[in-house]
């Protein structure tokens, strides 16, 4: 997978594997400080927008951007239990 440009904690958009590791330090259970910047929505599916958003905003306010998922949402199916963890 490496020779595709899979990387330790990154996300398969398109042909490419974009790297989500600054942003892991806001997830609960992470010694962290809380996040003060957040992104919320379904991220159902994730792509590069979201990704690109987000370091933007980290990059703006130089502050960590935390994804708050939403489970459910009218416009889209619920999300199971396994594919939030």
């Amino acid at each position: 997978m490496a020779a595709t440009g899979w990387q330790p904690y990154s996300v398969h958009v398109g042909d490419t594997y974009i790297s989500y590791k600054p942003l892991l330090a806001t997830l609960p259970g992470v010694s962290a400080p809380p996040p003060s910047v957040l992104f919320p929505g379904s991220f159902n599916p994730m792509h590069a927008g979201h990704v690109l958003l987000a370091r933007v905003a980290e990059e703006l306010r130089q502050q960590p951007v935390a994804f708050e998922i939403s489970v459910t949402n009218v416009d889209k199916p619920p999300l199971a239990g396994e594919t939030v963890r």
